[in-house]
């Protein structure tokens, strides 16, 4: 007699298990050889959806005491998800999360980030177009706008995720000045959508594409955990092909805290040390914030030899006096956790807040 307490094992069941089960454990192998930018918990979502049909029949074998543990751990981990979006959901909560791994930097930024585009826009000409670095800035301006054709730069986003061939499709592949014609732009770029190491040369990819770089509008989410930068090109920048013919770059700046380092614990008096610099006109001055407010102004210009060997394509007048320090006296704040930044001054007058990071303050 058959026992029905069993799950059904035929052939339709197996062929699901084996189904679900490969790719589920295939990810999972695979997770202990790859990192966060390279696999994703949702990858294995054809497998969770082959394995779901054969759970009702698996839980009615399993005994009593087996199921209740299973409903309560479901039901707990359903309301610590939740949770986690409800808190994350939070601007000041999300906020002070900015520097953990477990940052929501996907859902992150979008409200902020439209608000300073409508700003910049009624500012520029009535034809001005909008146009964005990558496909997922492109999408959610898209959707705050309410412009489903905001044209998208060549991007490695768009090709990582795919989106390289429907943007072409739908007319969206944007290829620059020559297709902007003589009318502004206000081009949006989203500076943490990069690797830091490759992000200069990013920025010089633009300006073969778009011309010469005006001074930027940052826009710093989260302490600068989310970073986008705001170019209004008037229709007049000429030929993008100048910037590599004989006119420099000029480019968003780049900084580094050598000196403390995120999470540090410090004194009130303490020292700030690191580099900045800025392609195409170089750097006035670099100021210290904490809590974004200025507490000191850096001696800046220090040898760093190492940074142009680094950033090897770097135009930078200045080089290699890029260098800074400082001894930033904190006395009058209250012991705890602050957020330490960079306020930069070009020398075509731009000012540029660089990203935070958090220090403790004895």
């Amino acid at each position: 007699m058959r026992n029905s307490a069993r799950p059904d094992c035929g052939p339709g069941a197996r062929y699901f298990a084996w189904l679900g089960a490969l790719i589920v454990l295939g990810f999972f192998v695979l997770g202990f050889f790859a990192d966060t930018e390279r696999v994703s918990f949702h990858w294995p979502l054809p497998g969770y959806l082959a394995l779901l049909p054969l759970l009702p029949a698996l839980l009615r074998s399993w005994p009593r005491w087996a199921r209740i543990a299973t409903a309560w751990t479901a039901a707990l981990g359903l309301v610590s998800m939740l949770g986690y979006y409800a808190a994350v959901s939070i601007p000041a909560i999300r906020a002070q999360s900015a520097v953990a791994k477990w940052y929501p930097s996907n859902f992150a930024g979008w409200d902020e980030l439209a608000a300073a585009v409508r700003a910049q826009r009624a500012s520029m000409p009535a034809d001005t177009r909008i146009v964005a670095d990558n496909f997922k800035l492109g999408a959610e301006l898209g959707f705050a706008l309410h412009d489903a054709r905001i044209p998208v730069l060549m991007h490695p986003l768009n090709r990582k995720h795919g989106r390289a061939p429907q943007l072409q499709l739908w007319g969206l592949a944007s290829a620059g000045r020559s297709d902007w014609g003589g009318k502004p732009v206000l081009l949006v770029v989203g500076a943490s959508d990069v690797e830091y190491k490759h992000l200069l040369q990013r920025y010089h990819e633009i300006c073969a594409w778009a011309g010469p770089l005006p001074p930027p509008r940052v826009v710093n989410v989260d302490h600068g955990r989310q970073r986008f930068v705001l170019f209004a090109l008037d229709g007049n920048a000429g030929d993008p092909a100048a910037s590599g013919s004989g006119q420099t770059c000029t480019t968003p700046a780049m900084a580094w805290l050598d000196r403390p380092v995120a999470g540090a614990r410090v004194g009130q008096r303490f020292a700030v040390d690191g580099w900045a610099f800025k392609d195409g006109v170089g750097l006035a001055r670099v100021e210290v914030l904490l809590d974004g407010a200025v507490v000191a102004q850096a001696d800046y210009g220090r040898k760093q030899p190492g940074v142009a060997g680094f950033w090897k394509i770097s135009s930078d007048p200045q080089h290699p006096r890029v260098g800074f320090h400082v001894r930033v006296d904190a006395s009058a704040l209250t012991p705890g956790r602050h957020w330490l930044g960079l306020r930069l001054h070009g020398r075509d007058g731009s000012v540029e807040d660089w990203s935070e990071q958090p220090v403790i303050i004895r």
